[in-house]
């Protein structure tokens, strides 16, 4: 009975230590979650801005960055683009002709625009344990694929058309080629 006694203490601080240990594991596990939250919440929000930058959706950058943003571009830049410069910057798209077919009305309609083939998007190459080139299959063949060689830009995203003969903005290709400037 005496040593039942003088055990007791030591079983109640053992299960005062064990109860204390599963609150801290309780705790660093409220913790963990919290922070796989966050990440999750970081990743959708950085998905959001390159999604709108992609789209040049330049209101993103007031939607989502403080006024006083800026960024150094390239990074070994003395001075860094505002919030209102990369606005600009991200808005600005130049296309460029090897050759100019004056005879089409609607790029849309009338360019045809070649399909390339799919194997290009299923397929990656590259070199095996044994360093032989090999190919490898990351999408199966009824997964429905689009690989044009280039796609048609809306006009209303460009900013200046490259030429052989300069840059002008849009509308502006009879400037350049006076003798085409019926059909420009």
């Amino acid at each position: 009975m005496k040593k039942s006694l003088a055990l007791a203490p030591l079983i109640i601080l053992l299960a005062f230590a064990v109860g204390c240990q599963n609150q801290q594991a309780l705790a660093e596990l409220e913790e963990m979650k919290a922070q796989v939250k966050t990440e999750k919440q970081n990743v959708e929000i950085v998905t959001k801005f390159i999604d709108e930058l992609n789209n040049h959706n330049a209101g993103i950058y007031d939607e989502m960055c403080a006024p006083e943003y800026s960024w150094y571009f390239p990074s070994n830049s003395p001075s860094p683009f505002s919030r209102d410069q990369e606005q600009e910057y991200i808005q600005q798209i130049y296309i460029a002709f090897p050759d100019i077919d004056w005879t089409i009305d609607d790029g849309l309609a009338g360019i045809p625009i070649e399909e390339r083939a799919a194997s290009e998007v299923r397929e990656v190459a590259g070199l095996d344990p044994q360093r032989q080139r090999t190919t490898v299959r990351i999408a199966g063949d009824d997964t429905p694929v689009g690989n044009p060689a280039f796609d048609v830009t809306p006009a209303r995203l460009v900013t200046g058309i490259i030429t052989e003969r300069g840059v002008v903005a849009p509308g502006g290709l009879g400037s350049l080629f006076p003798e085409r400037r019926q059909a420009a």
